[in-house]
């Protein structure tokens, strides 16, 4: 018996003797970064608690702490090299939370760099406001698909954080959203978290502070009809300086004293939308239309599809086409060619941003900076202002 038990022991040693080169050349990983502030005479960026949350096959199994240094920089040694292995820099500025983008040290890597901006926070509601709303109506059996897509702004440089008394999770209301009393299956798309987003009365609210830049936000529901006609009403709880609504589907009428309507366009999926555009609407004001000949034959689309849509004209600059032909209808300006030169290239210049961020060949914070700046400038372009 005391061989059996002396061959196991010897077993079990040369096991975790042969183990232990392997763990020590998979944990000398270093994660490091500057935090910075990216409001004019901010306050300081040192002495600030970050979190390293490491996750394995996509599962938070372990969290470290960090302290930032007076000028922001901090550090996390021995970290695993894994590919396995994922990590996420976490922390708390001035009651709003920023996240990195996902870190990976492969095989051969053993450091990286990961820098975060963050801002003073503002109170201001003066802060927040949409450049451009957009509703997609879909026909159905017996119900209306409705997707809605908003392009909100802030153009101050401090981070937005709610008014009012704080919410379950600490936050408290920054931005909110008013659907239908008859809506259904409401469903958060880009731009929303479970963890951030509340019912209300009207609707729903976010908790998610808003950054200085462009954020855009999806969200999809869906309201019964019956017979051929349907009233549309969306109320803006904030001013807006572009509402877009498309309607999908064939022997409907869209008419509203509101917009213009548009020629009929196609998103690229072989269906034909009708296009209606109005401009500076008002926080509080609802914006109406009526839909007619809804009996008529219609292409129904999966909702999701529409999300997916949505965001990639968006995010790709397909609305902001549409957007810059119609502003000449409604509110003429000199024809200079040099300047829709410019307009077409800061679309194509937006394009492949976003597509170089999705590709990770562009860190997040120079992608915010780069692409907020040039939606700046479109969006003066747009508006027929020069400079």
């Amino acid at each position: 018996m005391y061989k059996r038990f002396a061959l196991v022991l010897l077993t079990v040693v040369l096991i975790l003797s042969l183990g232990l080169p392997a763990l020590a050349q998979t944990a000398g990983g270093t994660i490091s970064g500057q935090m910075t502030n990216g409001t004019a005479g901010g306050s300081s960026v040192g002495d600030v608690e970050v979190r390293l949350e490491t996750y394995v096959n996509s599962i938070l199994t372990a969290n470290s702490t960090a302290m930032t240094q007076i000028d922001g920089s901090f550090k996390f040694d021995d970290l695993v090299t894994d590919p396995q292995n994922t990590y996420r820099l976490v922390l708390l500025y001035q009651e709003v939370d920023y996240f990195s983008s996902n870190i990976t040290l492969g095989a051969g890597e053993n450091s990286r760099s990961q820098n975060i901006t963050v801002y003073d926070s503002t109170d201001n509601t003066d802060a927040i406001a949409v450049d451009t709303a957009h509703t997609i109506i879909v026909p159905g059996d017996g119900e209306l698909e409705f997707t809605v897509v908003y392009d909100f702004v802030n153009n101050t440089d401090k981070a937005y954080i709610g008014t009012g008394d704080p919410m379950a999770n600490g936050k408290k209301k920054t931005l909110t959203f008013s659907v239908p009393a008859d809506a259904k299956e409401v469903q958060y798309g880009d731009g929303l978290q479970t963890s951030y987003v509340y019912p209300s009365h009207e609707g729903f609210i976010d908790t998610m502070a808003v950054l200085p830049g462009v954020r855009e936000i999806v969200y999809a529901y869906k309201v019964p009809y019956s017979g051929g006609t349907y009233n549309f009403k969306e109320k803006m709880n904030y001013s807006a300086a572009w509402f877009n609504l498309l309607v999908q589907g064939t022997g409907i009428k869209v008419t509203s004293n509101q917009m213009v309507e548009q020629d009929p366009v196609d998103l690229g999926t072989g269906t034909t939308y009708l296009y209606l555009i109005g401009q500076n609407f008002t926080a509080g004001q609802i914006v109406s239309a009526t839909l007619s000949g809804l009996s008529g034959e219609v292409n129904q689309t999966l909702i999701i599809v529409l999300v997916t849509l949505a965001l990639v004209l968006v995010l790709g600059g397909g609305l902001a086409y549409w957007r810059t032909r119609t502003r000449r209808k409604l509110q003429p300006v000199e024809k200079i060619s040099d300047v829709v030169d410019d307009e077409q290239s800061l679309l194509v210049e937006l394009a492949r941003l976003d597509d170089d961020f999705a590709a990770g060949r562009i860190p997040e914070d120079a992608y915010r900076v780069k692409r907020a700046a040039k939606k700046a400038r479109l969006i003066k372009l747009m508006s027929g202002k020069r400079g």
